[in-house]
């Protein structure tokens, strides 16, 4: 854990809409403060960052616990059992206040200008929800060893029959269309499939997502 790192409290009503960042962790302790590092040192800085230990058995909890000290726009929650993701990311779900929601794994960094760029792509589309590009890196996330994408910027429901044609832990959503699905379904059949039941589900109601090819 590095605790060079200083974060003051932030009052920054005046810098945009809130965005709610949700991130789900179970046993992620090495990757915590590279994960929570990339979300405070965001250039868009009106953000709360919604972080859920899932009754985690290594030292996630503590990690978590030393950052939420430093920044006030980090809140910790825990499950006293083992719930798994679906139902861990609905929690904070429930606690967001954002006008938008973003999705981070434990063990994903995001680039300092990612939630800017993707408030901004929301704003000027007429989608209800916006996925970036990914990079896949083997040891320094700055080392980037492969960028993913998909090609088609706005897909159809029929891209469904092929796969996820989002990647999940790089979507920002409208608050509005997570709420109107209810969130996650909690269920044995989604369990490590939520994300694309999520999209089918979003589809299904008459949501639409994009895909940045950035």
């Amino acid at each position: 854990m590095n605790n060079k790192i200083e974060m003051a409290n932030y009052d920054n009503k005046s810098f945009g809409e809130l965005v709610s960042i949700v991130v789900a962790c179970y046993n992620g302790e090495r990757y915590v403060d590279g994960c929570m590092r990339s979300l405070v040192c965001q250039t868009y800085q009106n953000i709360e960052i919604l972080v859920c230990d899932d009754a985690s058995t290594d030292k996630s909890l503590y990690f978590l616990r030393q950052w939420e000290k430093k920044d006030n726009r980090i809140k910790v929650l825990h499950n006293e059992k083992n719930l798994n993701i679906a139902a861990t990311r609905n929690r904070c779900l429930k606690e967001a206040k954002g006008l938008f929601v973003a999705i981070q794994d434990i063990d994903d960094v995001s680039d300092s200008r990612r939630i800017e760029l993707l408030v901004q792509s929301l704003k000027d589309s007429n989608v209800d929800f916006v996925s970036s590009s990914v990079g896949a890196f083997s040891k320094k996330w700055q080392d980037v060893d492969k960028v993913f994408s998909y090609k088609k910027i706005i897909p159809s429901k029929w891209a469904f029959l092929i796969g996820v044609p989002f990647f999940h832990p790089a979507t920002m959503f409208s608050s509005s269309c997570l709420n109107a699905v209810k969130g996650y379904r909690v269920a044995k059949e989604t369990r490590r499939a939520e994300d694309y039941d999520l999209f089918m589900r979003l589809y299904a109601a008459g949501y639409k997502g994009m895909c940045l090819p950035n």
